[in-house]
This record gives structure tokens, sequence and C-alpha cells, in this order.
């Protein structure tokens, strides 16, 4: 599982109940509350739960990239 595992992930789209949507190095979905000025870039995420749509919740670690 990679649960608990901290994962680059590039984010692409702000859905509308205020999360963003991307995906780390690996393809897994993931979903989280980034600023605004997020997208397109790669963050690093701690993968925390399997959320609704088989989309998995994280949370913000410290670095950015891009």
């Amino acid at each position: 599982s990679q649960l608990t595992q901290t994962r680059p992930v590039l984010f692409e789209t702000f859905a509308e109940n205020g999360f963003f949507t991307g995906f780390t190095d690996n393809y897994v979905k993931v979903q989280a509350i980034v600023p605004e000025d997020s997208r397109h870039k790669i963050i690093d995420m701690r993968l925390d739960e399997i959320g609704s749509s088989a989309l998995v919740k994280a949370t913000r670690t410290v670095s950015v990239v891009g």
C-alpha cells in the first residue's frame, strides 16, 4: 500500500468542492486542498486515506517544485 508514503503530485484540476486533483509519479489519483496557484506544480504530498471514487486524500508536505 502507498498510504502514509510521501509522493510528488502534479496537480492539474480544481474541483468545485475546493479540492485540487492530480497524479503521483506512479499514476495514483490524488485529491487535496492546496493553494490556488498549485495548478501545474509538483508538490510533495503524504498519502493519507482512500476517499470516494478511489481518490487518495493527501496532505501537503514542505517542498514545491516548479
